[in-house]
């Protein structure tokens, strides 16, 4: 009796680990917009997309301002390649809370797929504004420079990507490229060889990192 009650509890212990069964209990005792849209974050951490999405609209039908449901819809169409469809929900995410720093981070990376890059600037620089500690704006305005050839921002931002997140590589390779064109389209032998130097440091930085993790 007693080995049965622990495998009772451990069965219960082990369900209660799982976000999606604590929030479908909650959900059975009451419909609420938290609940709903908690439910949307633990079944698209699961990667179940479909019911992600029908809480996270259960959510918005209770409390339709709600940003943080508007956010996070707006990632899984983003997702799911429907630009157009997450520009309006971050739209709506940024009408109920107007200095939310994700969203403006969220829409200027639509406006940046879409081609939209002064658009795009304004939103990402609206981010950084309100809040600066976001790798994925510094390196999204890094790439919109470096597209643009404003290579001195470019550098600025993507460094500070590359500090606020080490462990991506593309931010790194991006910033790898930047002091390449520099290095390119400098004339000054001297600027050319300190340009040389930075790409060398990031690439060896890079290269221990992945040693490291292959060790």
């Amino acid at each position: 009796f007693v080995v049965f009650l622990a495998v009772i509890t451990f069965n219960r212990n082990k369900d209660w680990l799982n976000p999606i069964t604590i929030w479908e209990d909650a959900n059975r005792k009451g419909n609420t917009a938290r609940i709903q849209n908690a439910l949307g974050h633990a079944y698209h951490s699961a990667g179940d997309i479909h019911k992600a999405k029908r809480h996270l609209e259960a959510s918005l039908v209770i409390d339709p301002k709600n940003e943080a449901s508007w956010l996070s819809l707006g990632i899984i169409l983003e997702e799911s390649g429907m630009l157009y469809a997450a520009e309006k929900a971050y739209d709506k995410a940024l009408k109920s809370k107007p200095n939310m720093a994700a969203a403006w981070k969220n829409i200027g990376r639509i406006y940046l797929k879409s081609g939209r890059e002064n658009e795009a600037e304004k939103a990402l620089l609206k981010s950084l504004d309100i809040d600066s500690l976001y790798p994925q704006t510094h390196a999204n305005l890094g790439f919109l420079y470096s597209k643009n050839g404003r290579l001195g921002e470019a550098e600025k931002f993507l460094k500070s990507a590359v500090r606020l997140d080490p462990d991506n590589d593309k931010y790194g390779c991006n910033l790898a490229n930047v002091y390449l064109q520099k290095a390119l389209e400098s004339d000054d032998i001297e600027k050319i060889k300190q340009e040389t130097e930075a790409l060398q440091k990031v690439v060896y930085e890079m290269a221990s990192e992945l040693y490291k993790d292959a060790e």
